[in-house]
Parts: C-alpha cells; structure tokens; sequence
C-alpha cells in the first residue's frame, strides 16, 4: 500500500536537524516499567565572536 505524501496533514511537524555533541553519558532508567533515556546535547548558533552553545537535556 503506498502513502499519499501530497495531502495537507492535519497537524505540521516541524523539523530541526542540526550538528550536535553529546555533552555526558546518557542516562537510562525505567519509568513505570518503561525505559526512558536521558541525554544532554550542545549544539552551537551564531559564527566567529557571536558564537554561543546551547544546551538540550
């Protein structure tokens, strides 16, 4: 069966890809008996002297 990309979702998800670093060891542990992970990534904006890094955990 083949999906019909040309249609208007109902919803738009927006999608960021960026160049990222791990900033420390990933974290797992388990949630009401489900696995969940944890991670830290830093990733840079800006160029030069405004460069800046941000952090997402």
């Amino acid at each position: 069966m083949a999906t019909d990309y040309t249609k208007q979702p109902k919803e738009t998800i927006t999608m960021m890809i960026k160049l990222v670093r791990i900033g420390k060891d990933a974290e797992l542990r388990s949630a009401n008996g489900k696995p969940v992970l944890s991670l830290s990534v830093v990733y840079d904006v800006g160029y030069g002297a405004n460069k800046k890094s941000q952090w997402l955990n």
